[in-house]
């Protein structure tokens, strides 16, 4: 199965937040799982949803 790679959009949405906020938690180091690939932040969905489940 492929791994699904998803945009600071698509990623606010599946969060149900703001970019704002998701932009603001990247910086900050916070524990949201994220990814730099060719100089864009990008979330693999499968580690988002193993991120909620100790939420």
């Amino acid at each position: 199965m492929d791994e699904v790679i998803m945009n600071v959009d698509e990623t606010a949405d599946f969060l149900r937040c703001s970019k704002a906020w998701l932009y603001a938690h990247v910086q900050k180091g916070k524990d949201i799982p994220h990814h730099k690939l060719g100089g864009k932040t990008v979330f693999f969905k499968s580690e988002l949803v193993e991120w909620l489940k100790t939420k």
